[in-house]
């Protein structure tokens, strides 16, 4: 396919469907339009709850970040220990990981490696 190119949304296929039976000008074709103008609102409806999904989740995950920055002591801990600090069951390591490396990249936090019997453990400390 070439570059120029752009694939159609679904949305997009119904307005180009329901502008040729409009201008057609058939009374026969208004049940057709009726029926893609209730598709394309659906659509609308499902677009805005999936964005109104995804701000609460950006929310929440705001709000991980900022109790995993309040809750991270002056010397290097491990994650495990950071999630146990944080007393939260729905934390996962890779979501917390996830977010102290975001605060390592804000300045936030300093990360650091510490072996303890011959393991490595990646630690994490406020600067």
């Amino acid at each position: 396919m070439p570059v120029w190119v752009t694939k159609m949304t679904k949305k997009e296929y119904f307005i180009e469907i329901m502008n040729y039976l409009k201008a057609s000008k058939d009374a026969k074709l208004q049940d057709y339009i009726n029926f893609l103008q209730k598709e394309i609102d659906g659509l609308d409806r499902k677009t805005a709850a999936a964005r109104a999904k995804a701000e609460r989740t950006r929310a929440d995950a705001d709000a991980l970040t900022d109790a995993l920055a309040d809750v991270v002591p002056d010397t290097f801990t491990t994650i495990p220990d950071i999630i146990a600090l944080l007393n939260l069951p729905e934390v996962t390591p890779a979501k917390a990981t996830y977010r102290l490396n975001a605060l390592v990249a804000d300045g936030i936090l300093e990360k650091g490696k510490m072996e303890v019997n011959k393991k490595e453990y990646v630690v994490y400390k406020h600067c």
